[in-house]
């Protein structure tokens, strides 16, 4: 069993498990998320309400993963724990029906699973394997998760894709302890002088101002696009299988 386990630690499997099916998790809960709660009877007021809390959760949940990784140097352990919450609230998310208390699980899952992508990036590129090559499982692994909620949605039913969060939240936790080459660390950077540098010069400067609203306006027009765009397929006729299939095949032309 040792033997098997120092064969897996470290290998491309563990780098399959962890990047597949973190992005497979991340596209089976929000890739038709909207559809399911339109399923459900909330309006389009409703669901932009309730879909606007991964972001602004995001906001306080994401420093605070980077400190617990500063302070602990435990990425595995972290990530971990944040994947395994997303899949148990997943199930809790399924039962409840208050606008509200969906848009604090909402907030929390997707704030958990998106505190994970900076380790994610920065494992890959810490890893013995090419960058590219563990990147490209992300990529399948949501448009593979995108098509699975749509065929969940239409063949089996609208809350297994919550059991599949779980699942898959599993797996990617299983192989985030197989990796190897990232404690978490920071590499030194030297400290500057008070004098040299406010902190608060960026603001000044109009190139990161420029940026910041070219951001601001690309990730609410992405943001508005993922929260309607399925919704909009399934009210033109489409099933939910066939909306799935289209966010597939959206993602591998679009990674």
């Amino acid at each position: 069993m040792k033997s098997l386990w120092n064969r897996y630690r470290g290998s491309y499997f563990s780098y399959i498990l962890t990047y597949f099916f973190y992005y497979f998790s991340m596209a089976v809960f929000s890739s038709v998320l909207a559809v399911y709660l339109a399923g459900q009877g909330k309006s389009a007021q409703e669901l932009s309400f309730i879909m606007s809390a991964a972001g602004l959760f995001s906001i306080l949940l994401l420093p605070v993963t980077g400190w617990l990784l500063d302070k602990t140097l435990r990425p595995r352990l972290i990530s971990g724990v944040l994947l395994l919450s997303a899949g148990m609230l997943g199930l809790v998310f399924s039962a409840s029906h208050s606008v509200w208390v969906l848009f604090l699980l909402d907030g929390l899952i997707m704030s958990a699973i998106n505190s994970i992508t900076p380790i994610c990036e920065r494992m890959a590129a810490s890893s013995r394997y090419r960058y590219g090559s563990i990147r490209v499982l992300g990529t399948f692994g949501y448009a593979c998760g995108a098509q699975a909620a749509g065929f969940a949605m239409e063949h089996i039913a609208p809350s297994f894709i919550f059991v599949m969060l779980l699942i898959s939240a599993v797996l990617s936790t299983v192989g985030f302890a197989g990796t190897q080459g990232f404690s978490g660390r920071q590499d030194h950077v030297p400290e500057r002088s008070k004098a040299s540098v406010s902190r608060l010069s960026f603001l000044r400067d109009r190139n990161f101002l420029l940026f910041l609203l070219c951001a601001f306006l690309f990730a609410g027009s992405s943001g508005a696009n993922n929260i309607y765009s399925p919704v909009l397929l399934t009210g033109l006729g489409l099933p939910s299988g066939t909306v799935g299939t289209v966010l597939f095949f959206s993602t591998l032309v679009n990674p």
